[in-house]
């Protein structure tokens, strides 16, 4: 058994991929993912049935970006949550007080006790004793967490309670947001989406010379971009409503 997991936090929008495909491969690591279905009706105010609908779409992009399928576990919290997993989501609950959980997510007499309550379930899936079935005895795997930027606070939570609790502090890799629109934004964006460092560094040596125009910068982030998403829907277009509803559990595992 590898000493590390990763543990990865996807929300509506679907994140670029790479940085999770690499780890995986690398490390050979299990990839667990949680699909926040309860937060997204806590905070959006749709209703429930909605939430597990767009779940399921999310899961359709995640199984299209080409995670290793025998190293891969996406659930929704609607499905899984109980037993070993609720079990860790009391052992935080307990640890963190309404006034430490007001500071650092901003809280107020206002808010439904639904968001209040909501920070120790996307803290468990760090422990690898919250699935029993894909860790059984593995109590002191170390899990590594790419997530964005805004994410931070309920890591940082996770990290304080972990030794309270008997486990170790999960590390992080944080992303950046997309920049805001200004001037050089294609070249800022081919920073994100090109994967030649080479032919990268070229046009900004290039741009910045003055010798590459922004309008070929912005043709060549469109080639990128259409060749990104042609891809990416061509793969989604193979995920069907059978697949994502575990109808093959040899390759993906699922718990709705």
């Amino acid at each position: 058994m590898n000493q590390i997991t990763l543990s990865v936090i996807f929300r509506s929008e679907l994140r670029y991929p790479n940085i999770f495909l690499y780890l995986q491969d690398a490390f050979k690591v299990p990839l667990v993912t949680q699909l926040t279905d309860d937060e997204k009706s806590i905070w959006k105010n749709i209703t429930v049935e909605e939430s597990k609908r767009l779940a399921r779409e999310n899961a359709k992009d995640i199984i299209a970006c080409g995670f290793d399928v025998n190293r891969t576990f996406i659930f929704s919290d609607f499905g899984y949550m109980g037993g070993a997993f609720y079990e860790n989501v009391v052992r935080v609950a307990k640890c963190v007080s309404f006034n430490q959980v007001r500071g650092i997510f901003g809280f107020d007499n206002e808010s439904n006790i639904g968001k209040i309550g909501f920070p120790p379930i996307q803290a468990v899936p760090l422990f690898p004793s919250s699935f029993p079935h894909l860790f059984p005895g593995e109590s002191k795997l170390r899990c590594l967490i790419p997530c964005a930027i805004d994410q931070d606070p309920y890591f940082r939570m996770t990290r304080d309670v972990a030794p309270r609790i008997g486990y170790d502090k999960p590390a992080l890799i944080e992303s950046l947001f997309f920049p805001a629109l200004q001037v050089d934004i294609p070249v800022k964006y081919l920073s994100f989406f090109l994967e030649d460092d080479a032919d990268l560094e070229h046009i900004k040596q290039e741009y910045g010379a003055g010798r590459m125009l922004t309008g070929q910068v912005k043709s060549r982030l469109i080639e990128v971009l259409t060749a990104l998403v042609t891809r990416h829907r061509e793969a989604r277009s193979k995920v069907t409503d059978e697949v994502s509803s575990q109808a093959i559990p040899s390759l993906f595992w699922f718990f709705w």
